[in-house]
C-alpha cells in the first residue's frame, strides 16, 4: 500500500453500503479519505480510482460520511464541506470552513462540528448554527448518533453531552481527555477515545464512566 499510494501517509477509513449510486458502491466498496491526497476507493482487488481531488473544498479529507435519506457522500475538509452523489462532486455552503466532523442522522439532519467549536445542523440542504453551552472555542471532533436518537457532542477536552427533543444536556466526569473519537456499541454503551494521552479509552454506561 505505502509504495503505490504515498498519499495515503494519513488516512482513516469508511465502508459504505450505498444503494443508489453505482454498482462498485453497492458491492461495499471501502473509501478511504487521506490528508492531502483526496479521496480514494479500495475494491478486493486493490486502492485505486482515485477521486479528483481538484473539485474539493480541500484534498485533505478529515470525514467522510452517508447521507442517511439521500445516499449522498458527504465530504468534511479544513476548508469546506461536499457532497458527492457517485457522478459529481459539488459544494455545500454551511458558513464555517473547518469542519473536522460530519454526522447524518436517521431523521434526515445533518450534524456538522467545526475547529472553532460551531455545531450545524443542516436540514431540507439549509443550514444554521445551534448552541451548545459551555464549549467556548474547542474543537468538536465526534459526532455520533444513539438508538434513542440523542445526537452526542464530543469535544477536544474532555467536553461530553448530547442534543434529544431540541434540548441539550451535559455530561461531567468523562475519563479521557480530548474526546476525538465516539462508539456506540451493541449494548448501548459509549465509548470515548482520546489522542496521544492516557488513558485513551473510556465508556460511559448511562450513569458513569468506566475505564475498560
Amino acid at each position: 500500500m505505502a509504495k503505490s499510494n504515498r498519499n495515503l501517509h494519513k488516512f482513516q477509513v469508511s465502508i459504505f453500503k450505498v444503494k443508489e449510486h453505482t454498482k462498485e458502491q453497492r458491492e461495499g466498496n471501502i473509501w478511504i479519505e487521506s490528508w492531502g491526497g483526496g479521496l480514494y476507493g479500495c475494491d478486493p482487488l486493490g486502492i485505486g480510482r482515485p477521486i479528483e481531488h481538484a473539485c474539493f473544498p480541500d484534498p485533505k479529507v478529515t470525514r467522510l460520511a452517508e447521507d442517511k435519506v439521500g445516499g449522498r457522500v458527504l465530504i468534511g475538509t479544513p476548508s469546506g464541506l461536499a457532497s458527492w452523489d457517485g457522478n459529481a462532486i459539488d459544494p455545500v455552503a454551511i458558513g464555517d470552513p473547518s469542519i473536522l466532523t460530519v454526522q447524518p442522522t436517521r431523521d434526515g439532519r445533518v450534524w456538522v462540528g467545526t475547529d472553532g467549536g460551531r455545531l450545524i445542523r443542516g436540514e431540507n440542504g439549509k443550514y444554521e448554527y445551534v448552541e451548545v453551552p459551555g464549549i467556548g472555542e474547542q474543537g468538536i471532533y465526534s459526532i455520533v448518533e444513539g438508538p434513542d436518537s440523542r445526537v452526542w457532542i464530543g469535544g477536544a477536552q474532555d467536553y461530553l453531552g448530547y442534543f434529544i427533543s431540541g434540548r441539550f444536556e451535559r455530561i461531567d466526569g468523562c475519563l479521557v481527555h480530548g474526546i476525538y473519537v465516539m462508539y456506540i456499541d451493541r449494548g448501548g454503551r459509549l465509548w470515548c477515545g482520546s489522542y496521544g494521552r492516557v488513558p485513551a479509552l473510556c465508556y460511559y454506561d448511562g450513569s458513569d464512566f468506566h475505564l475498560p
